[in-house]
């Protein structure tokens, strides 16, 4: 698990520097070709993260407003590492959940958040955190009824504006529902394939002439490194994708679709 502060916070004062065994954890390293700066973040076992929020800085935890939270083995303390991490307003959740989070809906400044779509769908529709959430991407998507039925808990989302998938399957199953979801202003499709593979013409009609829609090649990084990576400099692929959006509502070409190098902000037309 990774914990990523705003790059804006500045450095930490002595106390907070000296705060536990997480500084003696191992770090997650990113490259950012473009400065050639190494990022180096710290990794924290969930016991070690756990252990710490409950018995030595608190305020530190409130202070957190990006969390990277995976794990495949132990959740049961999950919900009081969210507890303490009250100010979240980005939050990567990998955990397989059954049930609802307690702990989410008190969360009133989260705004951005990657899950899994069955994670999701565990939450019940009137859970608090549909009432706030602006972004959302759902990972793994793996059949088109799961991702139906998380689009008819998302209805609920009275401030949902953007909205990632990662399959163009899935695209083609809910492009109906897409097109009457008139709230939303982004919708984004991920593609690992190379851009020749990327299957643009395949794109349903509905879609490649739905100005909202966009389609971005991560070509160089997957869903977890561009997360962390967003999470550090602030810069996201959503971001662009407004910026893509916006030119082509100004009239500035044809442009259907673009292929991306994420974390660097450069889309090139591909139609």
């Amino acid at each position: 698990m990774v914990l990523v502060r705003k790059k804006e916070d500045g450095p930490l004062d002595p106390a907070t520097e000296q705060r536990s065994e997480l500084g003696d954890q191992p770090t997650a390293t990113l490259s950012d070709s473009d400065s050639q700066v190494m990022i180096h973040l710290p990794v924290a076992p969930f016991h070690i993260l756990s252990r710490n929020h409950a018995y030595k800085c608190p305020s530190v935890f409130r202070g957190v407003h990006y969390l990277f939270l995976y794990t495949t083995k132990d959740t049961s303390k999950v919900d009081a590492v969210l507890a303490a991490c009250a100010s979240l307003t980005d939050l990567f959740l990998y955990v397989p959940l059954r049930g609802n989070l307690p702990t989410l809906a008190s969360m009133l400044s989260l705004r951005r958040l990657v899950i899994q779509p069955r994670t999701l769908l565990a939450f019940d529709p009137d859970h608090p955190v549909f009432r706030t959430l602006t972004h959302l991407e759902l990972l793994e998507i793996s059949a088109s009824a799961e991702v139906e039925d998380a689009c008819t808990k998302l209805r609920l989302t009275p401030k949902l504006t953007h909205l990632t998938l990662n399959s163009i399957e899935i695209y083609h199953a809910l492009s109906p529902s897409l097109e009457a979801f008139d709230q939303l202003r982004c919708v984004v499709l991920l593609s690992s394939e190379e851009r020749r593979e990327m299957g643009v013409d395949e794109v349903p009609a509905p879609l490649a002439e739905d100005e909202r829609f966009v389609l971005i090649g991560q070509m160089q990084t997957d869903s977890y490194e561009d997360w962390l990576r967003s999470a550090h400099t602030g810069e996201t692929y959503w971001a662009v994708a407004d910026a893509f959006i916006a030119a082509r509502r100004a009239g500035k070409g044809p442009i259907i679709a673009y292929a991306m190098k994420i974390g660097h902000g450069e889309f090139n037309s591909m139609r």
